[in-house]
């Protein structure tokens, strides 16, 4: 091997031409002509050697790029970039924020707050986006702006400031919107659905019946119709008067006496308005009751909400129907749960308030036990109507003939349906009547007071017998039988629906089915024998 000179003869690993070392760039270049100059042919090894040098530098430098590629990446979570370096990024990584220099081949364009992002092993560079980590957190309920940031209500009812993700802003967010945020740089990064979302708690009553099908409620219905078509087509003189809308009814009264029924007709005739887009959003009893704590406060604001959504996206007229609204229990209890969830209650009832088409509807049986902070003027407590049963022959004539129309199937004889009526009517309310006397009641005084027919009747049991008096109907023809309605029918109905109220009659349960003033006391309910056991249906198959 070729000696460079006496002096600095060449090593047998190749030229020493001291790369690596501390000499700068001008004193390599002088060793090279120094070399050069005193051994001219020396200059081809030490261009051989120059180039070995470099490929073996840049082996070097791509099995360093390997293993840094191959080293563990660091997720963190994108802020902003700085403003004073275009190159540089400020991150959140294991709850400290850092500033980090951004790869060459990552597009500042595409880093957006609240983005996950992948760091190098020493979190000293943003090497990538990271949008298959999927966003977690913990749950903040929105309360309000604050500024291009929001206030979040976390645990224990701690408000913390949070700044928006990318992804989140101009986003219109309403109180109590669950949010995604990290607890450790405070950013929230998305939206979640609370569990009542998912489904919907309130339940679309069919608007499906009209008042002609009810019989004694025309004047309810009429005054209830009067108040909101008031308001909703006639707008411009109410504001001219200033006269603030009703904002709930109570209708109460025992049970199948139309409550209900009610309420669906006057959807169905608001609906028949022009521009008016009536719905019956009917809330189950004990719905928002949850045994776990804090949940049925959750459930009540979930409740309200949707309703408030139905209304204000949908364009529509709500009628938010409670059916036994006594379930929502007293505040009497100081320690048991009604004493906690009912305050929630009345505040969302009076946060609608601002709301102009929602009416607010109670029904109850049991006005005893309602709450008095539910019947005061603004909820509940607007207008109180009792439906009560249809206690008289008259009554109950009227609401047969809603039922009985000319255009049904009668018995050869028995045409006209108001010959049924007065048979049926008769047997009900006549003193001597068959049906009229159905069981006595004993009270623990001694005294006794006969069940009567009016005692028990309701438009719902109207209707039931009704409908049973066409299914005997319907068996006698499919049997090859006399087809048609008759006055026989509808007797034999009415004896197997009453029949069946007096069977739930328990000295428990008499007061309240039978409505009797609470300082009598029933010890016995005596059935009174018949002459014949009601048949369900008055025909015998064939084999």
């Amino acid at each position: 091997m070729l000696s460079v000179s006496k002096e600095k003869p060449v090593k047998s690993n190749g030229l020493d031409l001291g790369l690596g070392n501390t000499r700068s760039l001008e004193e390599e270049c002088e060793l090279v002509e120094s070399i050069c100059e005193r051994n001219p042919e020396a200059v081809v090894p030490l261009l051989m050697e120059t180039l070995k040098q470099k490929h073996r530098a840049r082996e070097q430098l791509e099995q360093l790029g390997e293993k840094l590629n191959a080293s563990q990446w660091r997720p963190g979570i994108f802020l902003r970039r700085m403003a004073a370096f275009t190159d540089r990024a400020l991150v959140a990584v294991g709850g400290q924020r850092l500033s980090v220099a951004i790869a060459p081949d990552v597009d500042p364009d595409d880093l957006e707050t609240g983005a996950a992002v992948f760091l190098d092993a020493g979190a000293n560079l943003l090497v990538s986006l990271a949008p298959e980590i999927p966003p977690v957190g913990s749950i903040g309920v929105y309360s309000r702006p604050h500024g291009d940031r929001a206030v979040l209500v976390g645990p224990g009812d701690e408000e913390i400031v949070v700044e928006l993700g990318s992804n989140l802003r101009g986003a219109v967010f309403s109180a109590g919107d669950l949010l995604v945020f990290d607890r450790d740089v405070l950013v929230a990064v998305d939206v979640v659905d609370s569990r009542h979302q998912q489904a919907s708690i309130l339940r679309t009553l069919k608007a499906d019946k009209s008042i002609e099908e009810l019989g004694g409620l025309d004047d309810v219905f009429d005054d209830i119709l009067s108040e909101i078509e008031l308001h909703l087509v006639h707008p411009e003189i109410v504001s001219r008067h200033q006269l603030k809308p009703v904002k709930g009814i109570l209708l109460t009264g025992p049970p199948g006496v139309g409550k209900t029924s009610l309420i669906k007709c006057l959807a169905g005739k608001l609906n028949e308005l022009s521009n008016i887009n009536a719905k019956v959003l009917a809330a189950p009893p004990s719905i928002h009751r949850a045994k776990w704590f804090g949940e049925s406060e959750e459930r009540i604001r979930a409740m309200f909400a949707e309703a408030r959504k139905a209304v204000e996206s949908e364009g529509t007229y709500a009628l938010l129907v409670f059916d036994d609204v006594d379930h929502l229990g007293s505040r009497d209890g100081v320690h048991g749960i009604d004493s906690r969830i009912l305050p929630s209650f009345l505040h969302e009832i009076d946060e609608l308030r601002s709301v102009d088409r929602i009416l607010l509807v109670g029904s109850t049986n049991r006005p005893d036990l309602l709450d008095r902070a539910l019947l005061r003027p603004g909820r509940f407590g607007d207008r109180q109507y009792e439906i009560p049963r249809p206690s008289s022959r008259q009554a109950t004539a009227d609401i047969l003939a809603r039922y009985l129309g000319d255009n049904l199937p009668y018995r050869d004889g028995e045409n006209e349906p108001q010959s049924m009526i007065d048979r049926a009517t008769s047997a009900l309310y006549a003193p001597n009547g068959e049906l009229a006397n159905l069981a006595t009641i004993h009270f623990r005084s001694g005294s006794t007071r006969a069940v009567t027919p009016e005692m028990l009747m309701s438009g719902a049991l109207v209707e039931a017998a009704v409908q049973d008096a066409k299914r005997r109907s319907c068996h006698r023809a499919v049997q090859q039988e006399a087809a048609g309605i008759g006055a026989d029918d509808l007797l034999a109905a009415f004896d197997v629906q009453l029949t069946a109220v007096v069977d739930r009659l328990r000295p428990e349960t008499a007061r309240q089915l039978l409505d009797l003033p609470h300082d009598l006391d029933v010890v016995k309910v005596e059935r009174t024998p018949r002459k014949t056991t009601p048949r369900r249906y008055a025909f015998t198959r064939k084999e």
